[in-house]
């Protein structure tokens, strides 16, 4: 069982860092908007992990040519339809076969087309 005192001893091990890197904001202000660095604006792809009603952080770069592979179990289609959205009804989980069906971060990675490597950043996520 986690104890209070395990949560604030961990919470006392988190730092933070100046990486002198510019930010900004993309999506909604709320659930569905991310701060981000800016050296994430020239992605090829991008892994989005539960997407639910909002999708404003993939619109934004698949506005932008970014090819968003969404992954969501617990909805049947994406809120909104776009060329560069790829989505999966599919979960992801710490084994291959866990239950809600899903695989590892790393078994979501795209291999559609393994002549053309991305530049992929999965910097966006909302497990629930």
């Amino acid at each position: 069982m986690v104890t209070q005192n395990m949560v604030f001893e961990m919470l006392r091990k988190i730092s933070t860092y100046d990486v002198n890197i510019g930010k900004f904001r993309v999506g909604n202000l709320h659930d569905g908007g991310y701060i981000i660095p800016d050296d994430c604006k020239n992605l090829d792809a991008l892994l989005s992990l539960g997407i639910g009603g909002d999708v404003s952080f993939d619109k934004y770069f698949a506005e932008r040519g970014v090819i968003v592979y969404q992954y969501d179990h617990t909805i049947d289609e994406p809120p909104i339809k776009h060329k560069n959205f790829i989505f999966n009804k599919k979960g992801i989980g710490p084994v291959r076969h866990g239950h809600p069906p899903g695989r590892t971060i790393s078994g979501h990675l795209p291999t559609e087309n393994p002549e053309r490597p991305h530049y992929i950043s999965p910097i966006k996520n909302r497990i629930t």
